[in-house]
């Protein structure tokens, strides 16, 4: 009922779960072990369009795209001119779908001009869009939120204009820019979206767990939904929420089957970073991973202190 097959422009995806952007989260390593577990689109961390101009190394690695598809690659910025081209770059590299991020609350990007800052300034956004969509063949999407506080609807007259820009999907995150990551989705505003546009709708935003993925698929009648902090503790989410739709109940994963997956990150992650640099990238990611284990306290804090992949993962087997 819930679970289908989405059409993007000319991206024909196999399902409707995606994974969310997040800063130094949804990195190569990442966005691979959730394919792996259920993922039907990855979405990369967010990259700057003046750093892909610029030819920034770090920049240029983020937007690489290997077997960790279907993708698609998130960039933010304000200039028009340096976002097209970062999107024509980021689309040359092989990316399915390209995102342009205008909901990111984090006052180091907003005092830019991009993020959401575009959502007070929306005709540079509805420029940027339509300039980009007139240009690249890939589909276009655009992540907005539901406004900046709580008394601000504007997402529903953004959102018509977006597709009037040329966007082919909308991802709404379902909270205000004032309530960041906190407080409840607005499952009602994004049913509002929903029902006022004809191209497609993906809602993030407060889904953690299989219940709360069908609640928010029943209320919005949105056509995908994408897990971001829900996915960072439990990678396996994707394929709980499929199971529990289809059969009613989920696979509950075994404590070896967390930690091996953890284990399998922490290896794609050392081949791509080398092993202390994947170590001290995991340390965010870890800590929630391993936040229901038991002894995870003493767990966690060693693993911390890690600077080599044998000795991690010698800590992780002393789990099971």
């Amino acid at each position: 009922m819930y679970l289908n097959p989405l059409t993007i422009k000319n991206l024909k995806l196999g399902g409707n779960i995606f994974l969310a952007p997040m800063a130094e989260i949804t990195d190569y390593p990442f966005r691979k072990i959730c394919l792996k577990y259920g993922c039907d689109m990855a979405i990369s961390e967010m990259v700057s369009a003046k750093a892909l101009c610029y030819g920034s190394k770090k920049a240029m690695d983020a937007i690489k795209v290997r077997d960790d598809r279907p993708m698609c690659l998130q960039i933010f910025g304000s200039d028009k001119n340096s976002m097209l081209n970062a999107a024509l770059l980021c689309e040359s590299f092989g990316s399915d779908m390209i995102e342009i991020n205008a909901g990111c609350p984090v006052k180091k990007i907003t005092k830019t001009g991009a993020g959401s800052a575009l959502l007070k300034t929306s005709s540079v956004l509805f420029d940027i869009v339509e300039l980009i969509a007139s240009k690249i063949k890939i589909p276009l999407s655009v992540k907005i939120r539901t406004g900046l506080n709580k008394d601000d609807k504007n997402a529903i007259m953004i959102s018509k204009n977006l597709e009037s820009s040329g966007a082919d999907i909308i991802h709404l995150h379902m909270r205000t820019v004032e309530q960041e990551h906190t407080g409840e989705a607005d499952l009602s505003l994004a049913a509002e979206v929903k029902s006022k546009i004809k191209i497609p709708l993906i809602a993030n935003g407060g889904i953690t767990n299989p219940l709360q993925a069908v609640e928010c698929f029943k209320k919005t009648g949105c056509d995908a939904i994408s897990i971001g902090r829900g996915a960072i503790s439990n990678p396996f989410i994707f394929t709980e929420i499929k199971d529990y739709i289809k059969n009613g109940n989920a696979k509950e994963y075994s404590l070896s089957g967390r930690i091996n997956a953890f284990i399998e990150y922490l290896e794609i992650a050392s081949s791509e970073y080398g092993e202390e640099r994947a170590l001290i990238r995991a340390r965010r990611l870890g800590g929630m991973w391993l936040s229901k284990f038991k002894n995870a306290t003493d767990v966690r804090s060693q693993f911390m202190k890690m600077k080599k992949l044998d000795d991690a993962k010698k800590l992780l087997s002393s789990l099971l």
